[in-house]
């Protein structure tokens, strides 16, 4: 039986057992069958939930607590940016700031720019993924928009099946870098291409949030691809924005009138955001980039 996506693609003939890592699927309305092992993983509002239940346990434990991976280990370490995802923004999310100003392109450039006609997977695209013909959505999360529940250290993919793949602000909250690297490198098609982006100098935004990176050093973690583009994303203004209303969180004690002076702050300093379309192309920007990308194709091994 099939199990069709929002964006047509048929999960049967691209997913793998995450457990015996060898086996093709069967698929019914309920449950995805390894054809190898036997074994079995659940299907929940019609998103399979493709994870090892020992390799993956930390996981599956969030999820059989019905919450969000976000809001299993925030610690209030930033919970307005841990919880934004999933739950209707508060008051005052709405009030703050919020125009993102992007010097690298999109994902959608990105598709159009290698001419990336087949599958396309995005690792982590949360409720506001890819909707255009092809795209799959994995996620640790049962977003609306998921199309697979998977670990991206161990991806319930077969080999060479995706054209692309994308992923953004992911791969900080992931300890085992070099299994995600691989992963992404074995899923991705001959010729296919990866778009990779990671903080490079924003602030931490999670209790799981281990890694930052340089551009020289995303290049040597993915250097199984041959890489053919790089830069920012989001440039120094960016990080300078917000730096600045975290300075002023720290220096106030009392919660309710740092709050104030960081919102009053935050609008009088957005301007300073516009700064990085003035010195977009430019080889200084990078060297305090807040996010950083490259895109790397695979080769013929």
């Amino acid at each position: 039986m099939s199990q069709l996506t929002r964006n047509g693609v048929d999960l049967s003939r691209i997913l793998r057992c995450p457990t015996c890592l060898r086996g093709s699927v069967s698929c019914t309305p309920s449950a995805v069958t390894c054809v190898a092992c036997g074994a079995t993983f659940d299907v929940r509002h019609g998103v399979p939930v493709m994870l090892d239940p020992v390799f993956s346990r930390e996981l599956l434990d969030a999820l059989a607590g019905s919450r969000a991976w976000e809001d299993y280990d925030s610690q209030r370490i930033n919970p307005t940016v841990a919880k934004h995802s999933a739950r209707r923004p508060s008051l005052w999310q709405r009030l703050r700031p919020s125009v993102r100003v992007q010097v690298g392109p999109t994902f959608r450039q990105f598709l159009g720019k290698y001419d990336i006609r087949g599958l396309v997977l995005e690792i982590g695209g949360g409720p506001k993924s890819l909707d255009v013909p092809g795209a799959v959505n994995m996620d640790v999360n049962a977003y609306q928009g998921v199309d697979v529940i998977g670990d991206a250290r161990r991806m319930p993919f077969l080999d060479s099946v995706f054209q692309g793949l994308i992923s953004n602000s992911v791969l900080e909250h992931i300890w085992e870098v070099q299994l995600v690297a691989d992963e992404c490198h074995r899923v991705t098609a001959r010729d296919g291409f990866l778009f990779m982006c990671v903080p490079q100098v924003c602030g931490r935004h999670h209790t799981v949030d281990y890694w930052r990176w340089t551009i020289p050093g995303l290049v040597r973690l993915f250097n199984r691809f041959t890489v053919v583009d790089s830069g920012p994303i989001l440039g120094p203004a960016m990080f300078v924005h917000q730096a600045a209303g975290n300075a002023v969180a720290a220096a106030i004690a009392f919660r309710p009138l740092a709050k104030l002076a960081v919102l009053v702050l935050e609008w009088l300093l957005m301007p300073v955001r516009f700064l990085d379309r003035l010195g977009s192309g430019r080889a200084e920007q990078v060297n305090y980039a807040h996010t950083i990308y490259i895109v790397g194709q695979k080769g013929v091994e």
